[in-house]
């Protein structure tokens, strides 16, 4: 549908829907012939989707996995800095932590960890004590 609608217009078409990786944007842009696309989801928890998703366009080459441990480092840094605002709350906290942990191996276990915390507090020490025993450093973004 994408396609024939981009046919019949002279602006920029942009796509969007289940773009959640290098390889579907790709898919996508080649399938539709759109002029962009909209990310949605699939950046929940994974701010570097932009990067790799440009890079693989550009170079037709996918960026090595990233390191768990950045990732947290990010996480934890964005949680001081939307408490320090009071621009989260616990609820938000605990989302925005299962996104973060999506798709990653071993981590079962501090899933359920968090779901059973009872403030932020817990929730940052929980984060904090993965990132201290660097659990599958070699995670992918």
């Amino acid at each position: 549908v994408i396609r024939d609608i981009k046919k019949e217009l002279s602006i920029p078409v942009i796509a969007n829907g289940d773009i959640s990786d290098e390889l579907t944007a790709r898919h996508v842009l080649d399938h539709t012939q759109c002029d962009g696309l909209m990310i949605g989801r699939a950046a929940i928890g994974n701010p570097y989707i932009f990067r790799r998703i440009s890079h693989y366009l550009e170079k037709e080459e996918l960026l090595p996995p990233g390191e768990f441990d950045r990732r947290l480092d990010n996480i934890l840094e964005y949680i001081e800095l939307c408490r320090k605002y009071n621009m989260l709350t616990f609820n938000d906290l605990k989302l925005k932590s299962y996104w973060f942990l999506k798709n990653r191996e071993n981590i079962k276990s501090v899933r359920k960890k968090i779901n059973e915390a009872k403030n932020m507090d817990s929730i940052m020490g929980i984060l904090g004590e993965l990132r201290n025993q660097r659990i599958n450093p070699a995670a992918t973004l």
